[in-house]
């Protein structure tokens, strides 16, 4: 059995949600707020047969896009007086970060 944990960008949380339920994979879906960007986000667990991973990371493919996001870099240690107002940067972000762990069940 294994464990699937995949952290995905809001916007692609019910796409996600509906590409597992049509192809019969059931997960627990739960709100979190990112740190690096401070944006929204989905984590799903999805546990399933050790066979059927590679299904799920599929479906987590085409559900969960990359996007390009504006990032305002850390402000500089300036001296009094001065004036430094940093670019944002463009980044690319990732369409899901994916843990796959050994499990166990256990019905208590």
């Amino acid at each position: 059995m294994k464990l699937i944990i995949a952290v995905v960008n809001k916007e692609d949380a019910s796409g996600l949600a509906e590409g597992l339920s049509k192809n019969n994979f059931s997960a627990t879906k739960i709100e979190a707020l990112g740190g690096f960007l401070g944006k929204q986000s989905n984590i799903f667990l999805i546990g399933t047969e050790k066979e059927k991973v590679e299904k799920v990371i599929g479906i987590i493919k085409e559900c969960c896009k990359t996007r390009e996001e504006n990032v305002s870099p850390a402000p500089h240690i300036m001296e009094p007086g001065e004036l430094v107002i940093p670019e944002a940067e463009r980044i690319v972000t990732s369409g899901a970060i994916v843990f796959i762990l050994d499990a166990e069940i256990t019905k208590l």
